[in-house]
């Protein structure tokens, strides 16, 4: 996983913001779950 440029509409910056916290936390050891990311489609 990488981290994702902020740019886009608002609401793509806050999925992009979301992804990239959820990045950090895997690059940081917590594992990754799905249920973290069930409300993007």
């Amino acid at each position: 996983m990488r981290y994702e440029a902020l740019e886009g509409t608002t609401a793509k910056r806050v999925i992009k913001m979301y992804k990239n916290v959820v990045a950090g936390l895997i690059m940081k050891g917590y594992p990754y779950r799905k249920s973290w990311t069930h409300r993007e489609h």
